[in-house]
């Protein structure tokens, strides 16, 4: 497992879904301010909060690259497509199901993660997360 290319390629996959979530209202879509809601959690709204959310969802992006590259070198999957698609699907399920309980125990503010559609939005993203991840992670080692 190229550990350096995990990681960028969970940056690269945060990068790209940061820029399409954050377009999602453009569309008539739910605001899915993921960023937002992790800064929350240690400093209160505002611009300090959103830089240190960001860093954090970076963060996570580069584990779960190094994660699901780890899975790869241990056989179960390959960086394909269809394995990218699969690993975003099951990281899009256990994200939406934990976000609620989030909102619950870190409730400020909640309009940064707005509407009956945001859980859809939320796993979409995941999905095309595992799929950029996958790809990129392809094309950094072969």
């Amino acid at each position: 497992m190229d550990v350096g290319a995990a990681m960028i390629s969970g940056i690269v996959g945060v990068a790209a879904t940061t820029i399409i979530h954050s377009m999602l209202p453009v569309i008539g879509l739910p605001r899915v301010n993921l960023a937002g809601v992790l800064g929350t959690w240690f400093l209160e709204p505002g611009g300090k909060a959103a830089v240190l959310g960001l860093a954090l969802h970076f963060t996570f992006g580069a584990l779960f690259g190094v994660l699901y590259g780890w899975l790869w070198a241990q056989g179960i999957g390959s960086p394909d497509y269809q394995w990218g698609i699969m690993f975003g699907a099951i990281h899009g399920l256990i994200a939406s199901a934990i976000v609620p309980a989030l909102l619950h125990a870190f409730p400020r503010p909640r309009e940064m993660l707005e509407g009956p559609l945001t859980l859809v939005a939320l796993f979409v993203l995941h999905v095309l997360f595992g799929l950029i991840v996958s790809l990129q992670y392809r094309a950094l080692v072969g």
